[in-house]
């Protein structure tokens, strides 16, 4: 939004296994803005989902499906129809809880995909934007960077970019969002 389009459809995954944190609270004030703003809003709630982790069988590099039948698949059908993505995450020892780990691992699939209709590289590709909000205390003393690192990295195999990384970690329930106003 930052570039002045208007993105009409998104999806916000919370990456915290907690119900009813401080994530939760802060997806859905953000899921209430988009909202307001007109847009069609799906929300992803990883603490009421089953993802295993990758098992590294490799079968997703002929069928560019995952063999694993569990509720990823509705992830996959989420992220092939949306516009943008928002990934509200806690951070835990500097990086991912280990229920988002799971789902940035498993869109190996989509990466595969994308290798055989464009190459190796990605040619003529529009990538879609992903905005990570970081929740949580801000008393890790090694900051969040593997947190970005890794969703930069999957999601970017998968069609994305990560347009922005909001540091929400002093956020409390009843504020206004950070930055969101100027994305409007």
């Amino acid at each position: 939004m930052g570039d002045g389009a208007h993105i009409e459809r998104r999806v916000i995954i919370i990456a915290s296994p907690r119900r009813n944190g401080v994530s939760h609270a802060y997806a859905r004030r953000l899921e209430s803005f988009y909202r307001t703003a007109g847009y069609t809003v799906e929300v992803f709630d990883i603490s009421t989902h089953i993802i295993a982790g990758c098992n590294g069988c490799a079968a997703c590099e002929k069928s560019h499906t995952c063999v694993i039948n569990d509720d990823m698949s509705e992830v996959y059908e989420l992220l092939a129809c949306v516009d943008g993505v928002d990934v509200v995450s806690p951070v835990y020892f500097a990086g991912p809880p280990s229920q988002y780990k799971a789902l940035l691992d498993r869109l190996q699939p989509r990466y595969e995909a994308r290798l055989g209709v464009y190459g190796k590289k990605d040619v003529d590709e529009v990538k879609r934007p992903v905005y990570l909000h970081v929740i949580g205390t801000g008393n890790d003393p090694h900051g969040f960077e593997p947190l970005v690192v890794v969703t930069r990295s999957a999601f970017g195999a998968s069609g994305f970019y990560l347009a922005e990384v909001i540091d929400a970690r002093s956020w409390h329930a009843g504020e206004m969002l950070p930055s969101m106003n100027e994305r409007e």
